[in-house]
């Protein structure tokens, strides 16, 4: 696996996707850089309409694909707990404030309890 080595040896890029609402709650949101609804509108509305796809909002007829998260969670990074293949990630051992619990999309949860659902 060419993720799975030392973090010098890696291949490229690092594991951002189980750590990115967490980093960006405590520190854009706690440190009053972004508002949490700016947050929700760069994390879901603002990809779907750069990548030109549907969803990023919640009216009636649109895509249910929600992602509900806890905001006082309090959390430390553990790399060998992530569900990604990949345990590169400079972030190991931060203390975060915030983390997804459940992820729905289309209808389906794909993330319970922090865990990805097969």
């Amino acid at each position: 696996m060419k993720k799975n080595v030392e973090f010098q040896l890696a291949s490229n890029g690092l594991v951002g996707f189980e750590t990115a609402f967490g980093l960006a709650v405590t520190k854009l949101v706690q440190t009053n850089e972004l508002t949490l609804s700016d947050l929700v509108r760069l994390m879901s509305a603002a990809p779907a309409k750069i990548l030109h796809i549907p969803g990023g909002n919640l009216s009636e007829g649109s895509l249910a694909d929600i992602t509900l998260c806890d905001l006082h969670e309090r959390w430390v990074v553990d790399p060998n707990s992530f569900q990604s293949k990949a345990k590169n990630t400079p972030f190991g051992g931060f203390e975060l404030t915030g983390r997804v619990k459940y992820t729905m999309v289309g209808g389906r949860i794909v993330v319970e309890d922090s865990k990805v659902c097969v």
